[in-house]
């Protein structure tokens, strides 16, 4: 048995970051929360192949003095606590001291700072943790901090690193989700020399989520009580959790406790699959939370969690019970005569349509959603009842969309694109199908051998839907020319691949509100191409005739 020695300062150093640098998404969260710390209103980041070549990040912070430049490169150096009990009412979002040193063992570090209107500052080099160059240099007030060449001296690490598409998507979701914590702060994101992402500076947070996120986010919450508030706004259903942000005490945090509080709280709006998204400030006392027990500071740990979940239900349901008016769809009566392409598709008899029509002219300006069953929506206008197919106005909205047309589909630009692996092997044919479905308003592009993004989608559609959508009908159109001459070409083979994919999809509360919305602009907002029908009327008459 080897004798028990101290080891040396680089190999602590690199087992420190090991704990703290598990990516350059890790590294980017890091340097994000010191330029919050230190007071910025800007904060500037750039980006090369995801982050592994190089991570800079410029802010118009405090900055700092020679002296403080030198020691923030040191382990366990900090300004942020000084005793124990420091740790258990902490206000920043750095404060173990050890960050930048474990950052800078791995990697090749550069370091910019002036901490006033002087224009003088420091610049310092570090490569694996080792000082090579400390000059003084022209800086305006605030810090610029360069990682490159990330986990150079650790081929090891960089084995086990993903995908430059996967990290550039993490860091997407990082920049997106401190801009949602720090609504107060310009942020800007720079990826291959080209601005991908920027916000302006908001005083309210929906007006940032508006600018940030693609969904819904209409449910306000907003709910304190002594030193608790819960602050924020709940969006549409997700089949994961991927749209669930989570800030305690301005900490962007994941908790899966919170996580299934809020599910149970709107488990009568979702199925059991799906997971609820949200934006949501949660503000508690400093020591009722603990957040040191995350070496990257993801988690954090409640001291009375009964209490917390009581109270996250109160706020959630409050919101919840409290109904949502909405203006109902104005239809122009429906005509077949203009379906040529569905004359093989059997449609309801003449009398069942003139029966629908005469029922539908009494349509009310607005209805009151109160229940979702299932894949359907229930309406109350006066003593009413409505039933709302979400899978057969899904499946009429896809359709409509291979149909031809005088004006050009509407897209939702996607702030954040969409990126999803192909075969290599179909990548070839790839450029002229892109084309086609560009037609129907997925606006997709090449991003590398085997990634495809996609950049814009029809409002109704999800950007996974648009991708799934894509493979499944790239096989059937081996042509290329006008998306509605193919259609009529491959109708019936199209028709059941649609009918199909619109039976998988699960939409969630808000999702059935978006569709009810776009469906009075479809060609028939009344019947799917199958001819069964959208939208019903349940009168008392009719619902007594059941029961006879």
């Amino acid at each position: 048995m080897k004798k028990i020695h101290l080891l040396k300062d680089e190999l602590i150093n690199k087992i420190a970051a090991g704990e703290v640098v598990e990516s350059s998404v890790s590294v980017l969260k890091e340097l994000l929360e010191n330029a919050v710390d230190s007071g910025a209103s800007k904060i500037s980041i750039e980006i090369e192949e995801g982050g592994n070549q190089k991570i800079c990040i410029k802010d118009n912070g405090c900055g700092m003095t020679k002296e403080d430049a030198l020691l923030s490169l040191k382990r366990h150096a900090t300004s942020k606590v000084s005793e124990l009990q420091d740790l258990f009412s902490l206000k920043s979002m750095g404060f173990r001291g050890e960050a930048l040193a474990s950052i800078a063992a791995v990697s090749k570090l550069t370091l910019k700072t002036c901490c006033d209107d002087s224009g003088l500052g420091i610049e310092l080099y570090q490569e694996g943790g080792q000082l090579l160059k400390e000059v003084p240099s022209v800086k305006n007030k605030g810090t610029e901090i360069s990682v490159e060449s990330l986990f150079y001296n650790v081929p090891a690490r960089k084995k086990f690193q993903k995908s430059t598409s996967f990290l550039v998507s993490q860091v997407h979701k990082t920049v997106q989700a401190m801009s949602l914590c720090y609504s107060y702060i310009d942020i800007e994101l720079i990826s291959k020399g080209k601005k991908v992402f920027q916000t302006l500076t908001f005083s309210d947070l929906k007006s940032r989520i508006a600018q940030v996120l693609k969904g819904n986010f209409e449910r306000e919450v907003s709910f304190q009580e002594g030193p608790f508030s819960l602050n924020g706004y709940l969006g549409d259903s997700k089949m994961n959790r991927s749209a669930q942000y989570l800030f305690v005490n301005e900490r962007w945090v994941f908790s899966p406790f919170i996580s299934n509080s809020l599910k149970d709280a709107v488990a009568t709006m979702i199925s059991e699959k799906e997971f609820p998204s949200f934006v949501l400030h949660l503000k508690t006392p400093l020591d009722f939370v603990d957040v040191n027990v995350h070496p990257q500071k993801k988690e954090v740990r409640f001291k009375d969690k009964l209490y917390l979940k009581q109270k996250i239900m109160q706020a959630v349901q409050i919101r919840i019970d409290s109904p949502i008016m909405i203006q109902a769809p104005k239809f122009e009566r429906g005509s077949f005569t203009d379906f040529d392409v569905f004359e093989s598709i059997p449609k309801p008899s003449t009398e069942e349509q003139a029966l629908f029509f005469k029922e539908e002219e009494s349509l009310f300006p607005y209805f009151q959603i109160f229940s979702k069953v299932g894949s359907y929506l229930f309406l109350k206008e006066n003593e009413n009842l409505w039933a709302f197919d979400t899978k057969a106005a899904f499946f009429r909205l896809l359709v409509d969309l291979f149909k031809k047309r005088e004006k050009k589909i509407s897209s939702q630009n996607l702030l954040i694109p969409y990126t999803f692996d192909f075969p290599k092997d179909k990548m070839v044919m790839i450029e002229k199908k892109l084309s086609l479905f560009s037609q129907i308003g997925i606006e997709m592009r090449v991003m590398g051998a085997h990634t495809i993004s996609i950049d814009a989608v029809p409002s109704f559609l999800k950007e996974k839907e648009a991708a799934h959508l894509f493979q499944e009908l790239f096989t059937q159109f081996s042509e290329t020319e006008e998306v509605d001459l193919l259609f009529k070409k491959y109708e019936k083979k199209v028709l059941s691949t649609l009918s199909s994919f619109a039976k998988k999809r699960d939409s969630a509360f808000e999702e059935a509100n978006k569709l009810l919305q776009e469906i009075k602009n479809a060609s028939d907002p009344y019947f799917c191409p199958y001819g069964h029908p959208i939208l019903l009327r349940i009168t008392e008459e009719k619902a007594a005739r059941v029961f006879e």
